[in-house]
């Protein structure tokens, strides 16, 4: 009797994965449908969707995939979309998800495309009234990612509410003055040099050495000191090397580690990373 209900347990759990699966791949297929403008955009419509309305992941893993996805190349949903299959389904669902999040936003591309080439004059004016509302809607997105970001960071303290503030006001002004992938360099010079310890010396050095780095790769006055940028990467370097070997100091990397699984993940990683440029790149 004892086994007859463990079995009974065993296939109710393996149905309520199999829905969960299914949930997942269409939700997953869904957003791939109304994916616009793409990136930060939908982190708010996967943490609704997969969170709050399905239940079949936690916000703050979610959160921890939106910041892996943030600091690697690629297709930012299709990264989240494939982290959360993998956590909850293994690797069939990660890929999966990657797929079904991808896959609508190619075929509409190709159709658009397909379309554009045989009816270029006739439907060019539609195509363009139709940019504009979903440049709204876009911008819709990215303003309510941005207003429940600073919400949950006020719930953490007004401290860190007007950190994030400062950041993202910092960035704004910096993307006048120099290019996406330099303001990309100071974020992740930042982050491992600090390590997220904005103590009153952190702070002096990064100001002195952001500062020095806007002097030698910005033209502003007018002499001239691009040749020392050189010198001043190097210093960024040998300060951002050390604070990641400080954090692995202290939070210890010593555990055992199966790199079998590892290699397959970075593997499986590696197949969707090309996949998830097929679309980006047509």
């Amino acid at each position: 009797m004892c086994e007859s209900y463990i079995g009974a347990t065993e296939k109710s759990v393996a149905r309520i994965r199999v829905s969960q699966a299914g949930q997942f791949i269409r939700s997953m297929f869904w957003i791939g449908c109304i994916g616009f403008g793409g990136g930060s955009a939908l982190i708010p419509v996967i943490e609704k969707e997969i969170a709050d309305r399905q239940g079949i992941d936690e916000k703050q893993n979610i959160d921890k995939d939106v910041v892996v996805a943030s600091i690697t190349p690629g297709a930012l949903p299709v990264e989240i979309a494939a982290s959360i299959g993998r956590r909850k389904f293994g690797i069939r669902g990660m890929i999966a998800g990657a797929v079904m999040m991808a896959l609508p936003g190619a075929l509409m591309t190709v159709a658009l495309v397909a379309v554009l080439s045989v009816f270029q004059e006739k439907i060019l004016s539609v195509v363009n009234m139709i940019s504009i509302g979903v440049s709204v809607f876009i911008l819709y997105l990215l303003f309510s990612y941005i207003r429940k970001m600073l919400k949950d960071c006020g719930e953490d303290g007004k401290h860190r509410k007007m950190k994030a503030i400062f950041l993202m006001l910092g960035v704004f002004v910096l993307s006048f003055f120099i290019s996406s992938v330099q303001v990309l360099i100071l974020a992740f010079f930042s982050i491992f040099f600090t390590r997220g310890n904005y103590s009153k010396r952190n702070l002096i050095i990064l100001t002195g050495i952001i500062g020095s780095y806007l002097l030698t790769h910005v033209q502003v006055f007018s002499f001239d000191l691009s040749g020392w940028h050189p010198v001043v990467d190097i210093v960024m370097g040998i300060l951002g090397c050390y604070g990641i070997f400080c954090n692995i100091a202290d939070t210890g990397w010593k555990r055992e580690k199966n790199w079998g699984i590892i290699a397959k993940d970075v593997g499986h990683g590696l197949y969707l990373r090309q996949f998830s440029s097929f679309p980006s790149g047509l």
